[in-house]
């Protein structure tokens, strides 16, 4: 069991002196403990500040050992101490300022560790990892205190040492919520020359604060000051352009949202422009908002691209240049480029589509701007090559669409160019209508089986050849090889015989005119194919394959071919 409870924290959000003890008590046990074996070889108390894990403080020995619970006390004041700053009071000011290193949130989490089977101590919850100067903490597990607030403060020549108590002593009401952090006794009286700080801790952000001081005469005299924050940010800057081209300028109108912590009236916004990329000094526009405010500003420039950077001046503490906020490339040109794109008219899309019908036909829209709306020309470009070479479709769209169509076999590609009267073009983006095929067959060849019959009881297979085979590819691919598979049937014999040739080529083309012959052995019983003369009746089948670089493979198939037979050798094997 892991730590059993915690016995004794400040309360929740409580304001505690952290130069005096800082407690936090807790009980654990080992894991599976017994009635001989129960106590923690340590307890760890892990300490975080504003959020983040800081350091461990860790105990061997308990302070009390009740019912096999033993208890453990931490107190966390040296910790916290080494993270708070303090801030020496100016003198003979008028002055308020803010601090947030004096006043701290933090909480604890207890872990408990056990003796592991190598007789180590090994902490039973993940623990957490400390920060270095180039990697940040990670959060470890634990049993959470209560969260509590520590305060740089030291309680001198006062009568009360509980801070608490000393700070509820000082007013009620109005000052509900703010309390000086120390009493001036009244044998402590401010003279002539004299200064004193009232250090102020308050749950509320004041605006202004009024010192109250009682001379030695019974007069009173009142001292207020305003606390001056840091000048605010627009935001949600925003802007349009509109040309004028006569002049060669254009008008660039800002608009954008006024923070709510706007500073007291009056007050400026000052507006910093340059060319964008450059190194010049900024130029400057300064706009007084007063008395109503202002989210509109309208600035004419030349033609060109600026950034601009705006700024807040008035009652506030200037930000760092480099804090402001800033808006680049800002601004166009005199004559405006045109743009152009293409997209299919059914569903907006640009996606590579595929015909697998004998006849496709394809609806794009074009969809052409100019923000000076000039436009002067569309000229829609084709190619069938795969994007190789293009030609003119359509000189001079007066559309917004265009169609054309195409088959199964084959690519074509279609874009747009744009022009505008400046001479100004843009080209589109390139859509593309794919057949299944990218190999057409221009010429099936003609093909044969010869037979040679040496005599009257046998008849062998001589050849097979083929004439005229033309094909291209259709997307720049090279034709590498054909494939003949030839299957023949003597039906009166019953007899079947086939074959399996392949066409490497040596140098591969995007185009191919083939004509081959492939020999066979005589008087080869595995060629033999009957004692009958041939007919109509008998069977022949013949599918070529042609094999592109591009990894795709065309199949066609012929059923007929003539089956001529010689008695004669070399008339068997003529090509």
């Amino acid at each position: 069991m892991p730590i059993t409870a915690i016995t004794y924290q400040p309360e929740t959000f409580s304001l505690n002196s952290v130069y005096r003890p800082v407690i936090f008590r807790c009980r654990a046990k080992i894991p599976n403990a017994t009635a001989q074996n129960y106590k923690c070889p340590v307890v760890f108390c892990d300490v975080y500040v504003d959020g983040v894990y800081y350091k461990s403080l860790a105990r061997t020995q308990f302070i009390k050992d009740e019912n096999q619970d033993p208890e453990y006390e931490f107190d966390i004041q040296d910790a916290v101490q080494e993270l708070m700053g303090y801030n020496l009071p100016k003198m003979n000011g008028k002055i308020i300022e803010e601090f947030d290193n004096t006043i701290k949130k933090v909480f604890v989490k207890f872990r408990n560790a056990y003796s592991d089977s190598n007789g180590f101590s090994a902490s039973e919850q993940v623990a957490p990892i400390q920060g270095t100067s180039s990697t940040p903490p990670v959060e470890g597990a634990g049993t959470n205190s209560n969260e509590i607030y520590v305060l740089n403060s030291v309680i001198q020549h006062e009568e009360n040492q509980d801070l608490d108590k000393l700070l509820e002593s000082y007013k009620t009401g109005t000052w509900g919520n703010a309390f000086p952090l120390t009493k001036r006794p009244k044998e402590f009286k401010i003279c002539k020359g004299d200064s004193s700080h009232f250090p102020i801790i308050s749950a509320y952000r004041p605006k202004t604060i009024c010192v109250q001081a009682k001379t030695k005469s019974g007069s009173i005299i009142d001292i207020c000051n305003e606390i001056i924050e840091d000048c605010p940010i627009l935001s949600n800057i925003q802007y349009t352009i509109t040309k004028d081209i006569p002049n060669n300028s254009q008008a660039i109108t800002f608009t954008w949202t006024n923070p709510v912590n706007l500073p007291s009236v009056p007050y400026d916004i000052k507006i910093y422009r340059r060319l964008h990329g450059s190194n010049d000094p900024w130029s400057t526009t300064q706009i007084t908002v007063y008395p109503t405010p202002v989210n509109e500003q309208i600035i004419i420039t030349p033609f060109a691209y600026y950034d601009f950077v705006f700024e807040i001046i008035g009652r506030c503490n200037a930000l760092e240049f480099s804090q402001l906020p800033i808006i680049e490339n800002v601004g166009t040109e005199r004559n405006s480029p045109p743009t152009i794109s293409l997209r299919w008219m059914d569903n907006q899309g640009t996606e590579e589509r595929l015909c697998s019908q004998n006849n496709c036909s394809a609806v794009i829209e074009v969809l052409a701007a100019d923000p000076d709306n000039d436009i002067a020309n569309v000229k829609i470009l084709k190619s069938i090559d795969n994007g190789a070479t293009w030609t003119v479709l359509i000189a001079d769209l007066t559309t917004n669409t265009f169609t054309d169509s195409l088959d199964s076999v084959g690519i074509k590609k279609y874009k747009a160019v744009v022009t505008d009267i400046p001479g100004l073009t843009a080209e589109s983006n390139i859509m593309t209508y794919k057949g299944n095929s990218m190999v057409s067959v221009d010429r099936y060849p003609d093909f044969f089986i010869t037979i040679y019959k040496p005599d009257s009881g046998s008849h062998f297979i001589g050849q097979v050849k083929f004439y005229g085979l033309q094909s291209e590819t259709v997307d720049g691919s090279n034709i590498t090889k054909v494939e003949v598979f030839c299957r023949f049937r003597a039906i009166g014999e019953n007899i079947w015989w086939q074959t399996n040739e392949t066409h490497v080529f040596a140098t591969p083309s995007p185009t191919i005119n083939l004509t081959r012959q492939f020999v066979y052995g005589f008087r080869d019983n595995s060629k033999y194919i009957g004692t009958r003369d041939w007919n109509g009746a008998d069977s022949f089948f013949a599918e070529f394959k042609i094999y592109t670089s591009s990894g795709e493979i065309k199949i066609f198939n012929l059923y007929y071919s003539g089956f001529p037979w010689y008695s004669d050798y070399n008339q068997a094997i003529t090509l």
